[in-house]
């Protein structure tokens, strides 16, 4: 069944004033005349979406990508039909492999772009853009070809593939010539094959290029009514939109409603279609054309403005998932909006959207401050910051907050607090070795109370500064986030800091140092001493024992060793007995500390030396 967006009758008035705002010179028509509720349909507000923020990577860059997006589109990548399925029955996935790793290793979800068609398969093995390859915008001449294709992607990569964009720029001769019922005859047939064997993934409609609107119009109209007939198998559009090349984002915004009135045109205001999820797949400014139109060049700080710009208006226009064109290696003359290592603004502006529409991030309400303002203000801060485990220091508005106590510590929980306000954070184990800490990799549960109702509260780690997430404190003023450390944080000293909106609109940033620990690998050991002739374990024993458990996964299968020692000389017999008695008690302290699976006492060890009084533990797990 195709997903559908929820709609909202409440937002129905929200962005009509925008369904006249047409760019100069642009080409108006029937689609203006379009009934103003099916186009505020479309652009009803729904909670974020994983892919919301997603991109495209230039296949220049060979090496891992340090932003991260919810979705990758595959593209431009040699990935296409052509490039997999070369020769009638022969597929080579070695490209497409790759690019799905990669993908993965970014934790971002693989969107791939269908099409293509090669030339062993077209109809006209000559149509398509010579830089595309000989018949790639051709229909292929039996459509069980393109079945066959799409049946051997989806069996391969399965849920790692999570959305399908049918064909690239369907209305455009450089990437299609077939008419647009054979378009919807490709778009049913994968819509079909890809559902029946991944019923959650997304299949979205061909794209469509926004700013050429009569090339857009002519073929949408046609498409959409032939997809009418055929069921509407969609779960969602797509579109591409770049608006002219020396125009910005509110002429993005007039291509988008122009778009939208026309598919209300064609499908009517009451259609269920009009809920289905929007995709813009492409969306990048300064792109020369159309016609003789010149681009243009942005420097890195208007990048970063128009790259937060572009997700505000594809939030306020119902636009679900929005793809930017294009991370790159180096700085591309093609694109005015550069995305690479070489532009610290642009990449800054990329990071503050992860944090500020998160996935489930509600619909704002009217008059709701500027998301990116309140992300600036909870930025990191790295003024007064605690030395020592267990230790912390609060600011409000960036000077020391009055009446705060030292923090206190119980077990895994620390809390601290001043007037009208708590904070706390309570770690999963508990270690002798510091008065608070954590292990690489754990998870860190904050609670917090006296925050401005509704606001965001951010946390991060700091040195080095990691944004670790946010949520958004209750009408009471609280809230609660479990956060987790990144894996390969290095062991030491770190702080946790949480930033929040007080009441009245000041900044609280609360720091908390913890210890933390290097995640323990398997096996793992520890010696426990005993005193001379004894067979209780004191406190230093105790401690060494939990936090050997503390370091093992809690989720493994674990086997562990207890091995007692005997000295050379004296009496064996008593020796050996005191031993096992020794070593059963470890056995014991482990299980109460939590240590579970098979625990083993071996025979005692002679010991090298004449001192004897250990017991020797490891555990081993997977």
């Amino acid at each position: 069944m195709p997903t559908q967006r929820a709609f909202r009758g409440a937002v129905a008035c929200i962005c009509i004033a925008g369904l006249l705002l047409i760019a100069p010179g642009a080409v108006t028509g029937p689609a203006q005349a379009a009934d103003p509720a099916g186009v505020a349909r479309m652009q009803a507000c729904t909670p974020t979406s994983a892919g919301f923020v997603s991109l495209e990577a230039a296949p220049e860059v060979t090496g891992s990508i340090p932003i991260s997006a919810g979705m990758h589109r595959l593209w431009d990548l040699g990935v296409t039909w052509k490039d997999v399925n070369p020769a009638p029955g022969s597929f080579t996935w070695t490209a497409l492999d790759a690019q799905v790793a990669k993908a993965e290793a970014s934790g971002a979800k693989a969107f791939l772009v269908l099409g293509m068609t090669p030339a062993w398969a077209a109809t006209n093995p000559s149509a398509g853009d010579p830089r595309w390859g000989a018949g790639t915008a051709s229909p292929p001449r039996d459509i069980n070809d393109w079945k066959a294709y799409v049946t051997a992607v989806v069996d391969r990569y399965g849920s790692r593939i999570a959305g399908y964009e049918t064909w690239n720029e369907a209305n455009l001769s450089t990437f299609w010539t077939g008419t647009p019922d054979q378009m919807a005859d490709l778009t049913a047939a994968a819509y079909q094959i890809i559902k029946a064997k991944q019923p959650d993934a997304i299949v979205t409609l061909p794209s469509v290029t926004l700013r050429l609107r009569p090339s857009m119009r002519r073929f949408v109209m046609p498409f959409l009514a032939a997809l009418g007939s055929r069921g509407n198998p969609f779960d969602a559009f797509a579109i591409h939109s770049y608006p002219a090349g020396n125009l910005g984002p509110a002429d993005r915004v007039n291509d988008i409603v122009y778009w939208q009135s026309t598919v209300v045109d064609q499908v009517g205001a009451s259609s269920p279609v009009l809920d289905r999820l929007v995709f813009d797949t492409e969306v990048n400014y300064g792109l020369a054309g159309p016609g003789p139109t010149p681009g243009r060049a942005y420097s890195d700080a208007e990048g970063a403005a128009l790259i937060q710009q572009t997700y505000l208006d594809s939030r306020s226009l119902g636009i679900d998932a929005t793809f930017w064109y294009l991370y790159t290696a180096a700085p591309y003359s093609l694109l005015g909006v550069q995305l690479w290592q070489g532009s610290p603004a642009a990449l800054d502006a990329w990071q503050a959207l992860r944090r500020v529409f998160p996935t489930g991030t509600p619909c704002a309400a009217a008059g709701a401050p500027d998301p990116f303002e309140v992300d600036r203000k909870l930025a990191a801060t790295a003024v007064s910051l605690p030395a020592e485990a267990g230790k912390s220091s609060v600011l409000e508005d960036g000077a020391p907050a009055p009446g705060i106590g030292p923090p206190v510590i119980a077990g895994p929980r620390l809390s601290l607090g001043g007037p009208g306000w708590t904070l706390a954070a309570q770690a999963p184990t508990v270690r002798t070795s510091a008065p608070f800490g954590a292990t690489a990799g754990s998870t860190i549960a904050v609670t917090g109370t006296g925050y401005a109702p509704g606001s965001t509260v951010y946390a991060w780690l700091l040195a080095p500064t990691a944004f670790l997430g946010s949520t958004t404190a209750d009408a009471n003023g609280a809230f609660s986030i479990n956060v987790t450390v990144p894996a390969d944080t290095a062991a030491g000293t770190h702080v946790l800091q949480v930033n929040g909106l007080m009441p009245g609109g000041k900044v609280r940033s609360a720091s908390i140092a913890f210890q933390l620990f290097a995640a323990a690998s398997s096996p793992a050991s520890a010696t426990v001493t005993f005193a001379l002739g004894k067979k209780k374990l004191d406190s230093k024993a105790r401690g060494a024992l939990r936090d050997l458990v503390a370091g093992v996964p809690t989720t493994a299968t674990t086997t562990t060793t207890v091995t007692g020692f005997v000295a050379k000389a004296g009496p064996r017999k008593k020796a050996q007995a005191l031993a096992r008695t020794r070593a059963q008690k470890v056995v014991d302290y482990l299980r109460k500390a939590g240590l579970r699976g098979t625990i083993t006492m071996t025979k005692p060890s002679t010991a090298a030396k004449k001192a004897a009084s250990r017991i020797s533990v490891t555990i081993a797990w997977r």
